[in-house]
């Protein structure tokens, strides 16, 4: 199953696969108005990031105490530290790529 989702192919049968904000622009998108071209990573990149950086248990104890600020603080160092899977990192940068040909050059983002 691929990673990156565009915008474009977002529906109701994958709309869980992607957050709110990227469901929510597909939905504007398909009501005609404009909305800038866009790919989304899908949340089997998250679960794929989680199992190889060993997170499960990390993301599981931050559930467990709510958020607390010390559980919060070691949850985000562990995802800053955490690499990008070389199947998503290929995807991405297709994807950024695939992107930066429909403006032109280097694509502008926003996250």
């Amino acid at each position: 199953m691929p990673l990156v989702v565009w915008l474009a192919d977002i529906g109701e049968s994958n709309r869980t696969r992607v957050g709110a904000k990227a469901a929510n622009l597909a939905l504007v998108s398909s009501l005609g108005l404009e909305v800038p071209a866009a790919f989304c990573l899908t949340t089997e990149a998250y679960e794929l990031f989680v199992r190889e950086n060993q997170l499960a248990e990390a993301v599981e104890r931050a559930r467990q105490q709510e958020g607390s600020a010390e559980q919060t603080g070691f949850l985000q160092s562990a995802f800053r530290q955490g690499r990008l899977p070389a199947k998503a990192r290929r995807e991405l940068a297709d994807a950024y790529r695939e992107l930066g040909r429909g403006q032109g050059g280097e694509a502008r983002v926003a996250v």
